[in-house]
């Protein structure tokens, strides 16, 4: 595997779980590097305030925590993987429509991109996949230097138990 120690980590998105993501990051010895066009004045010990042109100079690693809207969606393709100064790793758990699946074959394909860790797909609804979905689902699942997963990348049993306590507890507060 990648040893993280010494390596830059990239964050497109400063939000709660672009936050979340850096601090997690603090043990391993990385530099972060965080980009949010809306946020400005955010440094912290987490991750330094970057501007989008710092993380494709510098990143060994891209993560995108992105709401889809009309302006971020398809917002990784050829353009953007052509803007990384070396090759990278990207890490996609915010939405798939974030990221041209058909561009990162190609980036991967090109070892532009290294390696992919993905937990949303262009498709969020495997029911609803059709042939090329699944074309291109069968092709990444072939690359040993894919990592998919079915959108639980957050997921865990004290996580379960948090939003169910949550969920309790709104439902309680109504009465």
């Amino acid at each position: 595997g990648l040893e993280l120690e010494g390596k830059t980590i990239g964050i497109i998105g400063y939000g709660h779980t672009g936050r979340s993501f850096a601090q997690k990051l603090r043990g391993f010895d990385v530099e972060v590097l965080a980009y949010d066009k809306y946020k400005k004045g955010f440094s912290d010990s987490s991750a330094k305030e970057s501007s989008l042109k710092e993380v494709f100079l510098n990143a060994d690693v891209l993560s995108l925590h992105l709401p889809l809207t009309k302006e971020t969606e398809y917002w990784f393709n050829k353009d953007a993987i052509a803007n990384f100064a070396k090759a990278f790793y990207l890490i996609n758990t915010s939405r798939g429509k974030i990221v041209n699946t058909l561009d990162l074959i190609d980036g991967l394909e090109s070892k532009k991109v290294l390696g992919a860790a993905l937990d949303v797909f262009e498709n969020e609804s495997f029911d609803c996949f059709n042939q090329s979905d699944w074309q291109w689902h069968s092709v990444l699942k072939s690359k040993s230097n894919v990592v998919m997963s079915p959108h639980v990348a957050g997921w865990s049993r004290e996580s379960k138990y948090k939003m169910a306590r949550v969920l309790v507890e709104k439902i309680a507060s109504v009465q």
